[in-house]
């Protein structure tokens, strides 16, 4: 079984300001960013059938903002227009398809 815990870092070192364990990234992040830290640092433990931890890894990652970007689309040229024009038509009246 694999068990999973987050911690808010201040920087991506061990010994660094910390508050933590989260059991979500979400949490973690969200913590992060309240403290004005940059860091997440993510604990796996590899866990047997007697609750004994077999394996450990950790890992620090920075969570990104996500922000909008404008996307804009050209319009169809007039060639374009003409070509899905013809190509609905075929599609709705059957022309085209294989018999």
């Amino acid at each position: 079984m694999t068990e999973r815990g987050f911690h808010a870092y201040e920087a991506d070192n061990e010994k660094a300001e910390h508050y933590g364990t989260f059991a979500t990234a979400e949490e973690a992040e969200t913590v992060a960013l309240k403290l004005g830290w940059e860091w997440v640092l993510v604990v796996r433990h590899e866990v047997d059938e007697h609750g004994v931890i077999t394996a450990e890894t950790k890992r620090f990652y920075q969570p990104g903002i996500v922000t909008a970007t404008e996307m804009k689309v050209a319009s169809l040229t007039e060639a374009e227009v003409k070509f899905f024009e013809e190509y609905e038509r075929q599609m709705y009246s059957g022309k085209g398809r294989s018999e």
